[in-house]
């Protein structure tokens, strides 16, 4: 286990210390509609102690060296769902059309030709960018030369940035792949319109590049089309290679494909994350803690793998450089589409993928309005049994932090809220020793955005505590 932050400055008397209120945000109800503002969350004080998970494990005090202050918690930001509710389902349409109308855009159809193959449809999503974006989209090519059996050809991702106004340097990045195939992989000419597989995906990457450049925010959105997706993903490992080495972070990489569904479908979003990828997980929750915040008739389910079995995707390239990547996708496949001259417009539910842009704008800006990730921070066992110590490095835009317990053997996560007071270090009293946790901590600014959730620590790796003065 890595351990982060200061682990000597360690000058805690208990006795001293006044407990800290707690909060638990209880979610909007089931039933919300989605076109209408969701309504704010109640967030009652409780006693730590009375809260307990479905596990029936009490975290029993959290205490801090400073006194109880007003703690901010995630709610509902109405700005963040006026934008959720112009996702528009005649652009999500007229996008996937176009598309599709571009007959093939298979990797080795015609460049040059304006209405048709791989090149037309560069040269359209590099213009939407630039049309939607109205001025804030720096938009440009990414070149670069691919050997498709022995014919070398220049491949083009079209690439638009959304600059942050924060002095924080990570990047979000949302991507999709905008290359299209046959049930052939090597005919360029066979009819493959993509329409789900993916120009939906294209399609959700340009509305949300329209909605969230609509304003400014703290850190950098970078929007991606990928080429070559049907080739290896060979345009999304391009691109993190040569980001990896001019020295580029990305704080979570979100993949979209395959969002379009059909009116058959159940409403919900489906996210693969490795749990081999640190970070992956923790993206993949703070989908399910927004969702549950803004949409929480549009469940999520998270799969703890890259990807379906034996497939991949462009989420592969930045888990394989370390990068917390996750692919969205529509909740049941239909896999005997893919690839084939009957992946059209017409069977695609755009209701469904108007949902699925509101899920992913809501979790995009919330990222990008809320301070930037946290360290992971340490955790050291205290003399007391079940007491840990845990420490971080805060961050100046923070009005709170949540801490976040899970039993290492479950999915379920119980939330704490702490001031920015007394943020930094936290002392941790009453778990119980006969399990494993996993501990995290999130950034919550003062109107409410959190932050993505830093890398987990474990209590069973934990180191002791210096003895206490």
């Amino acid at each position: 286990m890595r351990l982060f932050g200061n682990r000597t400055r360690h000058n805690w008397r208990l006795k001293h210390r006044s407990a800290l209120l707690l909060l638990v945000i209880l979610f909007v109800a089931a039933g919300c509609s989605l076109l209408e503002p969701p309504p704010r969350p109640v967030v009652p004080t409780a006693d730590i102690s009375a809260v307990e998970s479905d596990n029936a494990v009490a975290f029993n005090s959290l205490r801090t060296d400073a006194g109880t202050a007003d703690v901010a918690v995630p709610v509902v930001d109405q700005a963040i769902v006026g934008l959720m509710e112009q996702a528009s389902r005649q652009n999500l349409y007229a996008y996937v059309q176009t598309l599709q109308n571009f007959g093939t855009r298979h990797t080795l159809s015609p460049r040059e030709q304006e209405e048709a193959g791989i090149g037309a449809a560069a040269r359209w999503i590099f213009e939407e960018f630039e049309r939607v974006g109205a001025g804030r989209l720096q938009v440009a090519f990414h070149e670069f030369p691919f050997d498709f059996g022995g014919r070398v050809t220049t491949q083009q991702n079209i690439i638009a940035r959304l600059p942050g106004e924060g002095d924080h340097n990570g990047l979000i990045v949302l991507t999709a792949y905008y290359d299209s195939r046959g049930s052939d992989p090597n005919d360029p000419t066979a009819p493959a319109p993509g329409a789900n597989n993916n120009a939906s995906g294209v399609a959700l990457l340009l509305e949300a590049a329209r909605l969230l450049s609509a304003r400014g925010w703290q850190q950098e959105i970078v929007f991606v089309a990928f080429a070559a997706g049907g080739q290896d993903f060979f345009g999304s490992r391009r691109y993190v290679q040569e980001s990896m080495l001019d020295g580029v972070v990305f704080d979570a990489a979100i993949n979209v494909e395959a969002v379009g569904g059909s009116p058959a479908v159940p409403r919900s979003m489906l996210i693969f994350a490795s749990p081999d990828v640190p970070g992956a997980a923790q993206l993949a929750r703070y989908f399910v803690l927004i969702t549950n915040l803004y949409m929480s008739n549009f469940p999520v389910e998270h799969r703890p793998m890259l990807d379906r079995q034996g497939r991949s995707g462009d989420q592969a390239a930045f888990a394989a450089a370390g990068v917390p990547a996750i692919k969205i996708t529509e909740s049941q496949e239909a896999s005997s589409l893919r690839h084939t001259a009957s992946d059209t417009a017409d069977r695609l539910d755009y209701d469904y993928l108007v949902q699925m842009t509101q899920l992913v704008v809501a979790a995009v800006a919330n990222m990008a309005a809320s301070p930037p990730v946290a360290s992971a921070p340490a955790v050291a066992a205290m003399a007391a049994e079940g007491t840990y110590l845990l420490s971080w490095a805060p961050h100046p835009r923070a009005a709170s932090y949540a801490v976040a317990f899970r039993i290492q053997a479950s999915e379920e996560r119980v939330l704490r809220y702490i001031g920015a007071a007394e943020g930094g270090e936290v002392v941790l009293t009453g778990l119980n020793p006969g399990y494993d946790y996993a501990i995290s901590v999130a950034p919550i600014d003062s109107a409410g955005h959190i932050g993505l959730f830093s890398e987990e620590v474990f209590t069973a790796g934990a180191t002791e505590a210096e003895a206490q003065p």
